[in-house]
Formats: C-alpha cells, structure tokens, sequence
C-alpha cells in the first residue's frame, strides 16, 4: 500500500507544488554546518527544482560530500530500488513532498531512521505521527513556521475550475498560507518568546481537562508549573529546553500521552456540536490545543 501511494505521487500534476528558490535558501541556510561532508537526498526533485539547484551550488564550494536526486529521464519514484539505495547512502533527507503524501512519506523516513527537512502544512500538527514525534522530541519545526508561501504550479493545476493560481512572465504560482517546514535537525533556533505574566485568578481551566487556558503563547505564566493549553503556532516559539509537549487536546481522539493525545471527558454544549471532548471553556468549544509543561529546572 505506501508503494502504491508513495511509488505513484508524481502521477497527477495536479499535486506538484514546486518550491521556490528564495524559499530554499532561507530555510537551508541555517543549516549549511550540518550539511558538512554529509550526502544530501532530494527525491522528489529532478535537475530543475531550487533544492536540486540550491545543494549543487553548496558542492562547487565544498560544502556537501555528494547530492542524490532524480533525473528527469527516469521519473520520480519515491520506493524504487534506486530511490531506496539513495535513501541508505543519504545522510539527510530534504524535499517538499506531495501534500496528500505528507504521512506515509514522513512514515517512511522515521521507519529508516533518517535524519531529513520536509515541508508540509502547519495542519500535519494534528497528525498522530507528529504529534508522537514532537511529544518525544524527534521533530521541530524550521525556520518557515506556519508562513503563507509562493509556489510554481503546472498548468493542469491552474487549469482546475477551482484553482486560484496565477500567471508571471509565462509561470504559474500559487499562494498557500500556514506553510512549515518540519525537521529532526538542530534548528538553532533564537527563542522570540519572552514571558511576562504570573499566574493569577484570571487564568481558567478547561471544563473537562485539568489544565489552564493560554489564547496566545505570550499569556503563558512563568510561575506555573502544571498543564497548560496553548494554540499550535505556539510551535513557532517552541524552546524544548523550556517547555515539554505533552500532547494535543482535540475533539477526536482517545486520551493517549504516550502517543501524544490528549481527549478530555464529554461536555454537553448548548449548540452543535452537541458533545464535545476537546477543550472547552464555560460550555464553549475551543480549537485545539496543545499541552505543555515546563521543565523542572526552569
């Protein structure tokens, strides 16, 4: 079955979104120390893409042992026998994959252990994997956190009714917003969380799960050291040596803190939904939250 979904991904040109240069770059470059005497895999990329582009121009200078990546000749097949050799001799693996294939393919690099930046939406938060990844601390997000990104798109995806894709000079490009890029790197990221506030009486807890609400990630108390619910961006500003995750608070799931998810008890509420087990405050549904706890040592 993931041969099936991930050997035919490149089928439809309507699932092609190609990433832009500046994109690349910004992201990738504060990672080039990483990069050093490693083999470099792109395999969604053929010689045209900005990864492709982007890891040629770090091996003139030296700075990447050997780059991996797909002609156009042979077409992209993500579990060929060639893709997997590439995948044994690569030491990172770095690609924008198909959108609908975001799970199976970050399935397929955490089950061969290997070390990759991918982008994706900011929406694969939700997702049980990668909330099961960040509750274990095997997976950030980059640089481009929950951004709105330009893409390239093919003709066939701009010719689609419902398409908002527009032209430049002969191209076609889309704007997708709450883009990320998703990574088990260092992300030597400078924390932009400064917290301000003390905990007090106008901080409230959810209806059905033990833990204080945060609307925004600055409200976080610095003095409080139980459960408490934030809104995904907050992994925008994530600092791991503050803060441990603890799982994801939504409507859906069974209470799971092993695999990060957090469902609390049945709530009644006055209007659909009529039944909620996701974070509520005074009988009204919230979005989804995450859970966090910060250290003990700090």
């Amino acid at each position: 079955m993931l041969r099936d979904k991930l050997g035919n991904a490149r089928s439809s040109k309507k699932d092609e979104f190609y990433t832009l240069y500046k994109d690349v770059k910004f992201e990738l470059d504060h990672y080039i120390d990483q990069f050093k005497d490693k083999v470099i895999y792109c395999p969604c990329d053929t010689e045209e893409s900005a990864f492709v582009k982007y890891f040629l121009e770090l091996k003139a200078k030296g700075l990447i042992k050997e780059l991996l990546y797909t002609s156009l000749q042979s077409g992209i097949d993500f579990l060929s026998d060639t893709a997997i050799d590439n995948y044994k001799r690569s030491d990172v693996v770095i690609t924008n994959p198909p959108f609908s294939l975001f799970r199976p393919f970050l399935s397929l690099l955490n089950s061969l252990n290997k070390k990759f930046i991918i982008w994706g939406n900011t929406n694969a938060l939700t997702y049980k994997l990668v909330m099961n990844l960040l509750v274990h601390n095997k997976i950030l997000l980059g640089h481009i956190a929950n951004k709105t990104c330009e893409f390239v798109v093919h003709e066939d995806y701009a010719s689609c009714p419902a398409s908002k894709a527009y032209k430049k000079d002969n191209t076609y490009y889309i704007k997708v917003p709450a883009i990320s890029t998703f990574t088990n790197l260092n992300v030597n990221r400078i924390s932009s969380l400064i917290l301000t506030r003390h905990f007090d009486d106008s901080y409230i807890k959810y209806d059905n799960f033990d833990a204080v609400n945060c609307n925004k990630a600055t409200d976080i108390p610095i003095d409080y050291n139980e459960y408490i619910g934030v809104p995904v961006t907050y992994l925008t500003k994530h600092d791991p040596a503050k803060f441990d995750i603890i799982g994801l608070f939504n409507h859906y799931d069974r209470l799971d803190f092993e695999n990060g998810i957090i469902t609390g008890t049945e709530v009644k509420l006055d209007k659909p939904p009529w039944r909620t087990r996701g974070p509520c405050i005074n009988g009204k549904a919230l979005y989804a939250r995450l859970v966090i706890k910060k250290k003990i040592n700090n």
